[in-house]
Order: C-alpha cells, then sequence, then structure tokens
C-alpha cells in the first residue's frame, strides 16, 4: 500500500475512535462494592451533564479526601476535565454537533485556543496515571486501578484525534487503553461497562469496506459490527454505572453506520434521563439534521432550547441556535423563513465569531438565488467584513471575494 493511499485510509478510518468518549459520553465506573460512593458520583455525572463542572470537581474533591486510597476521585477528574476542554472547544456554528469531531472537515491548525482548559485535562490525566500505577506497585490485580488506568488512556486517545487530529497517536493511546480494559475483563468478567470502548471500535472497523478493513488489521484493529452491537446494549442493560455512556455511544454509532431511527430514540432516552443537559438537545437535535434528515423535528428542539438556553448553557447565546434553525429552513427550501432566523443570528449576541459572517454569507446565498444582486452583494461584503480573517471558513470567505470581484 502506498503511503499515499494508507493516509486516506487513515483519514477514513479517523472517525470511529472520535467515538471512544463521544461530543458529551461520559466515562462512567462500574460496581463499587462501596455503597457510599454511587450516590456522589451519580451527583458528579449529573453535574457534568448539567454543565456545572465546578459543582461536580467539588464532589470529587471530597471523594479523594473521603477515599484517598480509591482512584475514583482522580478519575472522575479527569472525565469532568476532558468535558470541559471539549464543551470549551464548542462552535455551534461551524461543528455538526456543536463540539469537534472528525465528522467535520476542520483544519488542524484552525481550531480555537483553549490552552488553560487542556494545561488542566492533561494535568488530571497524567495525575490518574500517577495514580494508578503507585496502586498497582502494590496489587498488579487492582481491578479499579486498571480500569481508570484504561480511562487516562481513553480520554488522551480522543483528545488527541478530535482536537489535534494525531490519527496515529490516538490510536497508540486506544491500544493502551483496550490492553487495560482487557485485564479488567479477565480479572471480573461480569464487569460488562469495560467492554464499552473496545465495543467502538469494533464497531466501527467492521462497518469499513473490505480493502478498509484489511489496512485496518495490519495495524492491529479488528471489526465485528454485530458483535459490537451487542456488548453496547448488554452494557445498557447490565451496566451499573456505564448504561449512560453506553447507550450515547451506540447512539452516536447507528448514526454513522447503523439505523438514524435508532439513534434518534437512543438520543431521546438519554434527553429524557438528563433534561437539564443542553448537550442532550444539541445532540437529539443533530441526529434529525445529519442522521435522520428530519429538519422540522431540528427545529422543534432548537426552539425548545432557545426558550431555556439562559439556565442550560452558560455561555452559549442565542445567535448560534438562530443560525442553526435558519440552516434547518434552507433545507426545507423555505427561504422566507430561513432569512429571518439568519437576520436574528446576526442581531443576537453570538458566542463564536464565525456565526455572524457565516449568517451573513448564508442570505447571501438566498437572495442571489433570488436574482436579488444588490442584497446578495451586500451580505457578501458583510460576510467579509465579519470573516475575512477566521481559518474555520476561509472557504466561505474566499467564495463571497470572487462572488463581489
Amino acid at each position: 500500500m502506498t503511503l499515499r493511499k494508507f493516509g486516506r485510509c487513515g483519514a477514513m478510518m479517523r472517525l470511529p475512535f472520535c467515538l471512544l468518549f463521544a461530543l458529551f459520553c461520559t466515562t462512567l465506573l462500574y460496581g463499587f462494592e462501596d455503597q457510599f460512593l454511587r450516590e456522589p458520583v451519580r451527583e458528579g455525572i449529573q453535574a457534568i451533564y448539567d454543565l456545572d463542572y465546578a459543582k461536580a470537581q467539588k464532589i470529587f474533591d471530597q471523594l479523594k479526601k473521603d477515599y484517598p486510597e480509591n482512584p475514583v476521585g482522580y478519575g472522575m477528574t479527569a472525565i469532568r476535565a476532558w468535558h470541559e476542554l471539549l464543551f470549551t472547544s464548542r462552535n455551534l456554528a461551524i461543528y455538526q454537533y456543536g463540539i469537534p469531531t472528525p465528522f467535520d472537515d476542520i483544519k488542524k491548525d484552525s481550531k480555537r485556543s483553549i490552552s488553560l482548559e487542556e494545561k488542566q485535562f492533561l494535568e488530571a490525566n497524567k495525575t490518574l496515571q500517577d495514580f494508578c500505577e503507585k496502586l498497582l506497585k502494590i496489587n498488579p490485580k487492582d481491578p479499579l486501578a486498571l480500569y481508570f488506568k484504561g480511562v487516562s488512556y481513553e480520554n488522551l486517545s480522543t483528545q488527541a484525534l478530535t482536537l489535534d487530529g494525531a490519527f496515529f497517536r490516538s490510536i497508540s493511546y486506544a491500544k493502551d487503553a483496550a490492553k487495560s480494559n482487557e485485564q479488567v475483563l479477565q480479572l471480573n468478567p461480569s464487569l460488562v461497562d469495560a467492554n464499552t470502548s473496545s465495543a467502538v471500535s469494533e464497531y466501527a472497523v467492521g462497518s469499513l469496506n473490505f480493502l478498509l478493513r484489511l489496512s485496518a488489521y495490519a495495524i492491529g484493529l479488528h471489526g465485528d459490527k454485530k458483535g459490537a452491537t451487542a456488548k453496547l446494549q448488554e452494557v445498557t442493560q447490565k451496566g451499573i454505572y456505564r448504561a449512560t455512556d453506553a447507550k450515547v455511544v451506540l447512539a452516536l454509532l447507528e448514526a454513522w453506520k447503523g439505523n438514524p431511527q435508532r439513534a434518534i430514540s437512543l438520543f431521546k432516552d438519554v434527553r429524557s434521563a438528563h433534561p437539564r443537559s443542553f448537550m442532550c438537545d444539541l445532540s437529539l437535535a443533530a441526529a434529525y439534521e445529519e442522521a435522520g434528515k428530519d429538519p422540522k423535528m431540528a427545529i422543534r428542539v432548537y426552539q425548545d432550547l432557545l426558550r431555556e438556553i439562559s439556565s442550560k448553557a452558560p455561555g452559549v447565546q442565542p445567535g448560534e441556535i438562530y443560525f442553526r434553525i435558519g440552516k434547518n429552513y434552507v433545507s426545507l427550501h423555505d427561504n422566507s423563513l430561513a432569512l429571518d432566523q439568519f437576520q436574528k443570528a446576526v442581531q443576537e449576541s453570538q458566542s463564536n465569531a464565525e456565526t455572524k459572517p457565516l449568517a451573513y454569507f448564508e442570505m447571501a446565498r438566498i437572495y442571489e438565488n433570488r436574482k436579488e444582486k444588490e442584497q446578495a452583494k451586500e451580505c457578501y461584503g458583510q460576510a467579509i467584513k465579519y470573516g475575512g480573517s477566521l481559518p474555520l471558513i476561509e472557504k466561505q470567505i474566499e467564495q463571497a471575494r470572487k462572488k463581489i470581484s
């Protein structure tokens, strides 16, 4: 295989591995014998889904004090740090699911600055690894230490892929995670929760065509879509702490290469379980858009979200939501309503610099299709004015410049 073909293969294969920790999935814990751990962990996970990272961290810091020889507090801190990093990287005007994933064709060097959150994320995972290694020196067969060691590698694998675009670094970390999870399952076969990450890669590779599967096999990856689905379904049914995680992972995989309606149903279940979660709302709406091809239902979810955005998503502004509604009206060929939503997108406050120029760009295209040349030219000009220096939308800006040149 030539290097060029292998690189192309890597690009096609990198999508599945972002799902080791999908948009807003939480890696959960397995059945602790100590029942007192379960409730604070559940509360911390709920806080993560509700974007209340400070509350979550307060809970996990208390676990460190109450259980100084248990990795749970350190593990959940690393998980919280990953979710906060991912949310900080959000861009609702650019990314299909609101947060960066390999679903999006985004250049590696154009991601937004997230240096502080990234530093905290790397520190949290290094601390977790060191703590687990200390426990494993005392007892090499400590399943909880092995499990959280695997969690740290899963975190790093997903960060390498989704934020850095480092495919082979991501694969290396994923293999380290798989080794830890394999040991966990050997020590405790009833711990079905540990199957989740391996099921992701098996499903993904099993969804590739024959030649790509051969390429995956050459770098140590194996595929079994049916078997992986069964594993994830077992976790959703029997997992003590990872049932929600497995359901989100399965929904994303179904949206990618499976049954879109099944994906939507799973996202609905997660949203029902976490009604205050902005990310659950966004995932469901995106599933309607991208997998279900049902823009009317996506609009309904976004409109519901607009009414609660200030309480559900601190820092997220309505401009981005109006922009996404406008895009769905374009899909419905309702240009009048689309224009109305894009105009609201530029008038309302925005979280992302790309929202305003993209809204102007979309308005220009509508005016152009209507043969309203002056309005189209004006909107293209506004897109260039506000987006001329933004690398994430350089393709649209280049198109706008050509239109008015």
